[in-house]
Parts: structure tokens; C-alpha cells; sequence
């Protein structure tokens, strides 16, 4: 068996392990969602991001702070 097929084997094997510790902390416990819009207040795209966050908002269990 080659080193390749071999390195696909043991990953497809380990990686499922890592997976189960990584979900410990539930989503929207309480702490803000920052969303960070890499454009200057008052344009287009900061008021875009604003109505899509107050419609996430409405579906997420988190408060949505741009």
C-alpha cells in the first residue's frame, strides 16, 4: 500500500475522533455575535449588513452587532 493511500486511511479513521470534542460550547449562549464589515459607516454595504443582520437576528438565539 503507498504512503498516500496509507495517510488517506489513517485520516479518514482519526478524523471523526476530533470531531465529537470540538462540539462543547453551544451556539447563542448568551454573548453578542460581532460582525465585522471591512467598509466605512454609512454606505451601501454597511447599510446591507445591517438589514441582514436584524433578519438573522430574528432567526439565530443571539444578539447581531455590526
Amino acid at each position: 500500500m503507498s504512503l498516500t493511500r496509507r495517510l488517506c486511511l489513517a485520516a479518514g479513521v482519526g478524523l471523526p475522533l476530533f470531531g465529537r470534542s470540538a462540539s462543547a460550547q453551544s451556539f447563542g449562549d448568551g454573548r453578542p455575535l460581532h460582525w465585522v464589515v471591512p467598509f466605512p459607516p454609512g454606505g451601501q454595504t454597511d447599510s446591507t449588513a445591517r438589514v441582514v443582520a436584524q433578519g438573522l437576528a430574528r432567526l439565530l438565539p443571539a444578539t447581531i452587532v455590526v
